[in-house]
């Protein structure tokens, strides 16, 4: 559009513009608001948006940190099993070596339980290997002498709560006492999420006054030599020694109260860090160690025995098994291994893992407000992507849990909420410009761009549509521009410079005749008429494409072409060019729009055709009706128009070559006219000519017969 229709933004927020009022001919200047506002506005917009901004902060805040309390912490633990699959399987420890109660072994000893004997034997056969530490995931309710014999070597027997009356709980494997110095007794209980995955196993269980250390820990203490005393809390690490377990603090369901009640309260956790998924680890068969095989493979290992057949039901879902279940003597082997090689995972708890998770939103939503580039979608995936690789990375290579939903959950809904906020107040300050272009539209295209109702019907279709009338608006204004610099400088400018030198050459004293200053005077007056008449056809043309056509109204065609032929027999008669008429009789020829202007569509163009045509001929106007249109031609038995020229004979300020030499140049307009006016109503304009034979020119309306 041309500066005027978009000004600049100035403090008046008025602009003058210098209108041509028809009655006084003189210029006018109109003062009006011009959009853009005061300087004030950006202010007053930016304040709202920090307020908008807060509230959305706060809310957020308190989105995620209810998030992070409900469902969070059950993501994590998805995230984490994610990882550990990530990583893949490893290598097992090769000091550590499963003898496993299967379902072969049952078939070929016995169903379960077996007898005293046939596990006193079992162990027996296992202790004569002579391996270095022997756990044993079997709850043995017998005296430990039907087991095992004095001095048997060192081993490590399963324990477990039970629940007796009233919930009440107790530990359910027999004292070793003195008798059994050797034997050291832990509990083989595993803490569940919600989803009944094992992800990590508490690392003592309290009940009637004894503690129990895990299964795995005790082993491990005793694999080390390290005395029962030295096994002491220090910190946020569980101490065997000069070896720091770290310790999780989660609920756990199978705790005990200070009553001796089953409840679910906080406990030290070891997370696991499986090797991988069931059958990891080396397993011998039972049946095999009984029958005295596979013996020197236990030499100076750690033997855990335990059952592994699934109909024992000693099984959970791990993070590498999923809904593969892992029989419960392979978790205890991840635990091992994860103590012994000291393999252990750090986790991120509260309010840590909270606070990181409210600096990551911050991190996203600060840069997404004050740094245009991380806008883009590319560079906030690229950040949210490096962020995940870092905290992946920290859990592969420094195997530490840092949190890897929370903060990303964070990041990603602070970007949404912050392109969101931002994108919504955009189209708030859009939608107010929208609307500002809109009327101004108003007064540039001869409809209307889209009424109110279908602007709130359809936002984003009534923008759309209002780029395109800007759009055409645009060229519209642009073609004027250079349309009006034309008709100034050729149209205008020639005439006025023949008209100021005879004015000139009247003002001489002497030197001119009388006969030569009527001429001169002469020609001054038929041109001065002749630009009048110019400048009213370009400003009737100029207020047609601008302000379309005035009252429409149901009208018949054919009376508008009679009174046109009335009016444009005047010329033609003083060229002696008749002027005929021709109408369909009974035929509905009603038509919707503008009478008068579709009556000087007629009278243009017989004038037209009287213009280029000689005396004795005729013109001859006809209207009919053809299915749901009307159609009017006007023909002449003229010189025609030359192939060359059909093509341009409707642009603006085009003359023919052709035609009466004596007759008055015309302005080039009134063939304009004639396609605004029926373009306007929705109809077409066509001419077809033949040098030397005459013109045709044919419009059609489009019918409002009944």
């Amino acid at each position: 559009m041309s500066p005027a229709a978009f000004p600049p933004k100035s403090e008046s927020r008025l602009e003058s513009v210098a209108t041509v009022t028809e009655s006084q001919g003189r210029p006018s200047e109109v003062r009006r608001p011009i959009p853009g506002g005061s300087r004030r506005e950006p202010r007053r917009l930016w304040g709202q948006s920090l307020l908008r901004q807060g509230a959305a902060l706060l809310v957020l805040t308190l989105l995620l940190l209810f998030l992070n309390w409900a469902f969070l912490e059950d993501i994590e633990a998805l995230a984490l099993d994610f990882c550990l699959r990530l990583r893949g399987e490893q290598p097992p420890d090769p000091r550590i070596i499963i003898v496993a109660v299967d379902d072969r072994s049952l078939a070929e000893v016995g169903p379960w339980p077996w007898p005293p004997e046939v596990l006193a034997r079992l162990f027996r056969s296992i202790l004569q290997a002579r391996p270095r530490l022997v756990g044993v995931d079997l709850i043995l309710t017998r005296p430990l002498s039907a087991y095992f014999e004095p001095g048997a070597g060192p081993i490590v027997l399963a324990d477990a709560l039970r629940r007796g009356p009233q919930w009440q709980a107790s530990w359910q494997a027999p004292d070793p006492g003195t008798a059994f110095p050797e034997i050291s007794l832990a509990h083989i209980h595993a803490a569940k999420d919600a989803d009944g995955v094992c992800r990590s196993i508490p690392l003592a269980v309290h009940a009637q006054g004894v503690r129990r250390w895990a299964f795995s820990v005790e082993l491990a203490r005793r694999y080390l030599g390290v005395l029962p005393e030295q096994v002491v809390y220090q910190d946020k690490t569980l101490r065997l020694g000069g070896l720091a377990i770290p310790r999780l603090s989660a609920p756990l369901d199978h705790a005990v109260d200070a009553a001796g009640i089953l409840a679910t309260l906080p406990a030290d956790l070891l997370l696991l860090n499986s090797r991988g998924g069931p059958g990891t680890f080396p397993a011998l068969p039972a049946a095999d160690v009984l029958s005295g095989d596979l013996t020197d493979r236990m030499r100076d290992r750690v033997v855990l025995v335990g059952a592994t057949a699934y109909s024992l039901g000693d099984h959970l879902g791990t993070a590498f098994s999923g809904y593969s279940e892992m029989p419960g003597i392979e978790i205890h082997a991840n635990a091992l291994d994860t103590i012994l090689n000291q393999r252990f995972l750090t986790a991120a708890e509260e309010p840590w893992r909270s606070g990181v998770m409210l600096a990551a939103m911050l991190l996203a939503w600060g840069l997404l407000a004050l740094w245009p580039p991380a806008r883009r979608l590319w560079f906030f995936s690229a950040f949210v992507g490096a962020g995940a690789l870092l905290l992946a990375g920290s859990f592969l290579y420094l195997h530490h849990w840092p949190g890897l939903v929370a903060p990303l959950v964070a990041a990603v809904l602070a970007g949404a909420s912050s392109q969101f906020l931002r994108y919504t107040d955009m189209n708030r300050r859009l939608n107010r410009r929208f609307a500002e272009l809109s009327e101004l539209l108003r007064e540039v295209l001869p409809h209307n761009p889209m009424s109110e109702a279908d602007r709130a019907g359809s936002s984003l279709e009534w923008k759309i549509e209002l780029l395109g009338d800007a759009a055409e608006a645009a060229l519209r204004l642009s073609r004027e521009r250079a349309e009006t610099a034309a008709f100034v400088t050729h149209e205008l400018k020639t005439p006025l410079t023949s008209i100021q030198g005879f004015a000139e050459l009247l003002q001489l004293e002497s030197g001119l005749d009388p006969e030569d200053r009527r001429e001169a005077a002469r020609y001054i007056g038929s041109e001065s008429r002749r630009l009048a008449a110019m400048v009213h056809d370009y400003l009737a043309l100029a207020r047609l494409e601008q302000r379309g056509t005035g009252q429409w109204t149901v009208f018949d065609l054919g009376e508008a072409v009679r009174r046109a032929a009335e009016t444009a027999a005047v010329p033609a008669r003083s060229k002696s060019i008749g002027v005929r008429v021709e109408i369909a009789d009974g035929v509905d020829l009603t038509v919707r729009g503008d009478p008068s202007l579709i009556q000087q569509v007629f009278v243009n163009l017989v004038e037209n055709a009287v213009k280029f045509s000689g005396p004795g001929t005729e013109v001859t106007l006809a209207v009919a009706r053809d299915g749901s249109w009307l159609v009017g031609r006007v023909s002449d038995q003229g010189c025609g128009i030359p192939p060359e020229q059909l093509g341009r004979v409707f642009d603006k300020f085009f003359r023919g070559s052709a035609g009466d030499p004596q007759a008055p140049p015309g302005s080039g307009l009134g063939l304009a006219f004639v396609r605004q006016v029926v373009e306007l109503h929705g109809g077409t304009v066509s001419v077809e000519s033949e040098v030397g034979a005459g013109s045709v020119f044919t419009v059609r309306l489009p019918c409002r017969c009944s």
